[in-house]
């Protein structure tokens, strides 16, 4: 329960993001819009390349990171507190879990890089 986003973001979907990007690049070609899931990582780098407008959608309520409306994290009973910090606390624990979990997208970097799009989003946070 303590690693399952990590596995998930980092081992499931990171792990096999060129594939994703591929496929996605071949599906969308000559399309004029993308509707991407959150999770989905390589959408917003397929809409950047083809030039495509495209829409995010995001069905849980854990990616909403606010500040002000805290998320209560599963796996993390003790954020139901949060809610109780404040707005600084809350974004200074945004700004840790964003740098913690930067080293989860390392894969989408290296893509980026390959693939050469100028991106320096946090896609776990942005996009």
């Amino acid at each position: 329960m303590k690693t399952s986003s990590e596995v998930i973001v980092r081992n499931i979907i990171m792990e096999h993001i060129q594939d994703t990007y591929d496929d996605l690049l071949d599906i969308c070609s000559g399309s004029d819009l993308l509707i991407n899931h959150a999770y989905v990582y390589a959408g917003p780098l397929v809409a950047k390349k083809l030039d495509l407008k495209w829409i995010s959608c995001n069905l849980s309520p854990t990616n909403f990171w606010s500040a002000y409306d805290p998320c209560v994290l599963p796996h993390s009973p003790v954020t139901v507190r949060l809610t109780r910090m404040g707005y600084r606390f809350n974004d200074l624990f945004n700004q840790f879990i964003r740098i913690y979990t930067k080293k989860w997208c390392r894969n989408l970097y290296k893509l980026r890089k390959d693939v050469w799009i100028s991106d320096r989003s946090q896609p776990l946070f942005e996009g």
